[in-house]
């Protein structure tokens, strides 16, 4: 879309479940916000430490795009898990905000503004874990209540693979997505993901101008 007249939010993520399972959660806010001019893509580094790549280099890549289209606003959500890699310490989301808020220098408060950062706490397993799939009962050790305190010695996706031995993440996250969840169900079992919601609504109502 080349109309300035429309807003375009960026949502950079870690990799293709991710992207897949987000377009699929989003889905119905996806069309609504297009019916309001704003157009939402959700896109992942091809290659490379997607991890490492989200903190260290799209916070200039954002700053690049923030500052040549003022009608553009970029989120960053990379994955908390693992932590305190590339010699750096990050054990909370908190941290590992300031972390990829230090990478760049933002003075204008019109481009600091329209950078928004976030972080999925563990893989996009946690999200599923916060569904309404099916076969949860047969595994009650794990933390579907709340999914992003589950322990990282049992990660989410270990656990989904464990209920689906054929999981393929990023075609069965989204269907999996479309039949057992919503994004209401998923923001009362996850309050980092539900920040995210409450902050992406608020900027596709926000006008820019």
């Amino acid at each position: 879309m080349t109309d300035t007249s429309w807003k375009r939010i960026k949502i950079y993520v870690e990799g293709p479940t991710d992207k897949a399972g987000l377009e699929a959660l989003l889905s119905d806010l996806i069309v609504s916000a297009m019916n309001c001019q704003v157009e939402i893509k959700i896109i992942h580094p091809n290659s490379g430490d997607r991890q490492k790549e989200l903190i260290f280099n799209y916070p200039a890549k954002a700053l690049s795009i923030l500052r040549n289209n003022p009608h553009e606003v970029v989120f960053i959500i990379p994955d908390l898990y693992p932590m305190n890699r590339f010699g750096q310490h990050y054990n909370t989301p908190e941290e590992l905000h300031a972390l990829i808020k230090n990478q760049v220098k933002i003075d204008d408060s019109r481009i600091k503004n329209r950078l928004h950062i976030h972080c999925f706490v563990h893989e996009f397993e946690a999200i599923l874990m916060a569904s309404d799939i099916p076969h949860k009962e047969s595994y009650p050790k794990y933390n579907w209540a709340e999914p992003e305190k589950q322990n990282g010695k049992f990660p989410p996706k270990q656990i989904i693979t464990q209920l689906y031995p054929e999981y393929d993440g990023p075609s069965d996250a989204p269907a999996l997505l479309k039949k057992y969840g919503s994004i209401e169900m998923i923001s009362k079992k996850c309050p980092y993901f539900s920040n995210f919601i409450d902050d992406l609504k608020s900027v596709i109502d926000k006008d820019l101008t």
